[in-house]
């Protein structure tokens, strides 16, 4: 089992790529769900997923920001970035 956290501001993408991963790629399970870069921060941080699914241009800043954010934190970030 493969585990993943997306993280995006609609919360409609989000429902829809768990339509979709559910239905192309069982293996995945998604462990959590962040609506924006402080959030996904957060979590990510908790739960270390395998893999992200991660918005680019979000409310309160960007994909980018938040992984730099988590390499100041971690060091590195762990994750599959997608």
């Amino acid at each position: 089992m493969i585990t993943a956290v997306l993280v995006d501001d609609d919360s409609n993408l989000r429902e829809g790529m768990k339509g979709l991963l559910a239905l192309y790629a069982p293996d995945i399970k998604i462990i959590g769900e962040a609506d924006s870069v402080a959030s996904g921060v957060e979590t990510l941080t908790k739960l270390d997923p395998q893999v992200v699914f991660l918005d680019i241009q979000m409310n309160d800043g960007t994909g980018f920001d938040l992984l730099e954010k988590l390499s100041e934190i971690n060091g590195k970030v762990t994750s599959h970035i997608v």
